[in-house]
C-alpha cells in the first residue's frame, strides 16, 4: 500500500471511530471505510492503517470475534 493510501485510510478510520470511545468491530469499521470510499479496502490495507493509528495511541485494538478497535 503507498504511503498516501495508508494515510488517507488511517485519518478515515479515525474519522469513522465512534467519538463516545465504545469499540467498533474490525469487520464493521472496515465496511464503514468501504462505503466511504466507495471502493473495497483490502484486509491488509485496513489492518496497516489501524494499526498506524494504535502505534499512535490514538486508537486500542479488543476484543471480539473479529477484534474491535
Amino acid at each position: 500500500m503507498a504511503d498516501t493510501l495508508r494515510e488517507t485510510l488511517k485519518h478515515a478510520i479515525h474519522e469513522l471511530l465512534p467519538p463516545d470511545g465504545s469499540p467498533i468491530g474490525n469487520q464493521r469499521l472496515r465496511e464503514r471505510l468501504s462505503q466511504q470510499r466507495s471502493q473495497a479496502i483490502s484486509d491488509d490495507d485496513y489492518f496497516a492503517a489501524r494499526d498506524l493509528r494504535v502505534a499512535e495511541g490514538l486508537a486500542a485494538t479488543g476484543r471480539g470475534r473479529g477484534g474491535s478497535v
